[in-house]
C-alpha cells in the first residue's frame, strides 16, 4: 500500500529545525494520519522505495527512499537521478 506524503511536522534537534514527522494519505482507502519519521523510515525499509511518494506539481509520482548520512537514516525524494530535499517544500500539518 503506497502512502502519499501531504505535509510535514517540524521539530528542533541539535539547534536545527528538522522534519520529525509526516502527514500522509493512503492511496488504497484515502485514510489520513501522521507518523513519526522513524516509523516511516521503517515502513520504507520493509516495503521498498515505492511505499512512500509525493506528487510533483504536474502530478508526477516522486518516490521517497531512505538516505543514510553519518549513520543516521533520513527520508529524501529521489527525482530525475538526484537526491532532493522536496519534503521541506511540503506544507506544515
Amino acid at each position: 500500500m503506497a502512502l502519499e506524503i501531504v505535509g510535514r511536522q517540524m521539530g528542533r534537534g541539535n539547534d536545527v529545525d528538522r522534519i520529525v514527522g509526516l502527514c500522509w494519505r493512503s492511496e488504497e482507502d484515502d485514510r489520513t494520519s501522521k507518523s513519526s519519521l522513524g516509523n516511516l523510515v521503517s515502513y520504507v525499509q520493509k516495503y521498498g522505495d515505492q511505499a512512500l511518494l509525493v506528487r510533483a506539481r504536474n502530478g508526477r509520482r516522486i518516490n521517497i527512499a531512505v538516505y543514510q548520512l553519518d549513520g543516521v537514516n533520513y527520508l529524501r525524494t529521489y527525482a530525475d537521478g538526484d537526491w532532493t530535499d522536496n519534503l521541506l517544500a511540503l506544507p506544515l500539518c
